[in-house]
């Protein structure tokens, strides 16, 4: 029997040049959706929905709205890289090597807005894609990324469940050099996509252009806002209030003053301005865990010292001479299957653990079998949390019974503390 606690890094491993092209055409078409009305309308199929159903570890923040066909989950990657989750898909925006992916699902959709290399990242394409991704991009970018369908500046298409538009980003006055432009006109695209009865607006690199303001019944912007390549936040602030979103999420800032919003937005209460940290050094946490979590009495077991430190929670709890360790560590991706455990440490035999029902796993790993044999609990909790109890001297499985009794589990999985 191996008594260890899994290190956090082991967790982690386990779980988890413009050029001319003619559009692109699908790879293939699965569930082929009716062509959508418009002389730019035209349908490919949803890419497979990713299997098992898409799980996002609880270390990321998220957004969730609802929509008239179910909720859209919103997560704030990276600079300009977004992911939606909609109808168990998961539908990526110019992803980057900048960013963490540590618990987030396989892509089924990648869209890139255009060619620059902060937003068309091959390497972290190549790190998202399974052999059913779809691949979405301009068409001077189509080659660069082996796309499965183009899209230029006005095209809308059907994806299955999800309807895109591709409207135009582009400068007006900034570039390297006087008369050029950092992207002009009519190579990259901003995104509008229809989930459901909402609609979402991604602007790609653009300043405030005619086609910004134009913007008609925008649910949530996503806006760029950074100097010299697109806009400052006082001059975003204008679109804005122009096309007057019901949810603006400034992105694509690095060190731009997000304060400049605030005069032009001032007086527009119905603008929800969410503030999203999309410069993070890692994983994002949720914070240190509390250590009161630990109870100071678990019914017949008294219980010891807290030990705190910046990545566990440790008390020892005691009845008779019974002793077991029992230690709270925050994973830093999705938690370990059960079937997975098994390989990985050899465990013989090792037992499933009746656990709340929105754990991932639980298991006992048990020299010998019976309420008598010497065991460690091992505990992966969709909440991210892995939970070990590690027994000393005649520790059995019937005392573990009776302690994990009175853990709280179930607060721990659904991660309220």
């Amino acid at each position: 029997m191996r008594r260890f606690l899994v290190p956090v890094a082991t967790l982690t491993l386990l779980l988890a040049s413009a050029c001319s092209h003619k559009e692109a055409t699908p790879k293939k078409e699965i569930n082929k959706a009716p062509a959508q009305s418009g002389k730019n309308a035209g349908g490919i199929g949803s890419a497979a929905p990713v299997t098992p159903p898409i799980e996002i570890a609880t270390n990321w923040p998220r957004d969730t709205i609802q929509t008239s066909s179910g909720p859209l989950i919103i997560v704030p990657i990276r600079h300009a890289s977004i992911l939606f989750v909609f109808n168990n898909m998961a539908i990526y925006i110019d992803p980057t090597s900048e960013g963490h992916y540590e618990g987030l699902p396989k892509a089924n959709f990648i869209f890139v807005t255009h060619a620059h290399p902060d937003h068309l990242d091959d390497k972290q394409i190549r790190g998202l894609k399974v052999d059913s991704t779809s691949i979405v991009t301009p068409p001077d970018s189509a080659e660069a990324t082996g796309a499965s369908w183009s899209m230029k500046n006005g095209d809308t298409h059907w994806f299955g469940s999800f309807m895109v538009e591709a409207v135009p980003a582009y400068n007006l006055v900034r570039g390297p050099a006087p008369g050029q432009l950092y992207h002009p006109k009519g190579q990259g695209n901003g995104y509008v996509f229809t989930f459901g009865d909402k609609r979402i607006y991604v602007s790609g690199d653009t300043e405030c252009t005619p086609e910004m303001k134009a913007l008609k019944n925008i649910d949530i912007a996503f806006v760029c806002m950074r100097l010299p390549y697109t806009m400052p936040p006082a001059e975003a602030a204008v679109c804005i209030k122009a096309f007057q979103p019901k949810i603006i999420y400034p992105y694509h800032y690095q060190t731009s003053n997000l304060d400049e919003l605030k005069p032009t937005l001032k007086d527009q209460a119905a603008i929800d301005v969410r503030i999203k940290d999309w410069y993070h050094d890692g994983l994002p946490s949720r914070g240190s865990l509390d250590p009161k979590i630990l109870p100071d009495k678990a019914g017949p077991f008294a219980a010891g010292p807290l030990v705190v430190d910046s990545q566990f929670v440790r008390r020892q709890y005691s009845h008779g001479s019974t002793k077991i360790s029992v230690t709270i560590v925050e994973a830093a991706a999705t938690p370990i299957k059960f079937d997975d455990w098994v390989k990985q440490s050899g465990a013989s035999p090792a037992v499933k653990l009746d656990v709340p029902a929105n754990s991932a796993a639980g298991f006992y790993d048990c020299d010998g079998t019976g309420p008598k044999a010497v065991c460690n609990v091992h505990i992966h909790l969709r909440s991210g949390y892995h939970l070990e109890l590690m027994g000393e001297g005649h520790a059995y499985r019937a005392d573990f019974d009776t302690l994990l009794r009175f853990l709280p589990l179930r607060k721990l999985a659904t991660n309220s503390q």
